[in-house]
């Protein structure tokens, strides 16, 4: 069945190529199956298509998936050039300060990531608990 909707969306990546609500799904459907490689493509040409600040933040979640803080940064200060208005702008300006000082702080990228294992570990303990309530009940 994976197969078969892995090529489903293919071909509706094919014959939607100038869709950009349908790349975007596509994408993050992509990213759900768990092929970042198609996703980034599909995230690629809706950047390319539409260079809307939608379209960016697919773009900069693969490339966060791969690692690439250099490209997520760069990114965002495109965005922050062709930003609609000023609060894009300015938003997209915040993002890419955020991750160049990941990418230049050690500290403040460990600092990040014990955050982010927290929230991580509190989903999980909030989903166990959502669990063992329903069945007690």
């Amino acid at each position: 069945m994976l197969s078969r909707a892995c090529a489903a969306l293919r071909l509706a990546k094919q014959r939607g190529a100038n869709d950009a609500q349908l790349l975007e799904r596509i994408g993050e459907s992509f990213l759900e199956y768990l092929d970042p490689d198609r996703a980034a493509k599909s995230f690629r040409r809706l950047w390319r298509s539409t260079r809307t600040l939608s379209a960016p933040s697919s773009v900069w979640r693969s490339a966060l998936n791969d690692g690439k803080l250099a490209h997520v940064i760069h990114h965002y200060n495109d965005a922050s050039r062709i930003a609609p208005d000023k609060a894009d702008a300015r938003l997209s300006r915040r993002e890419a300060d955020y991750y160049a000082r990941l990418n230049d702080d050690e500290a403040y990228l460990a600092t990040e990531l014990r955050r982010m294992n927290w929230l991580e570990h509190a989903n999980r303990a909030q989903s166990l608990a959502a669990r063992v309530s329903l069945r007690v009940c």
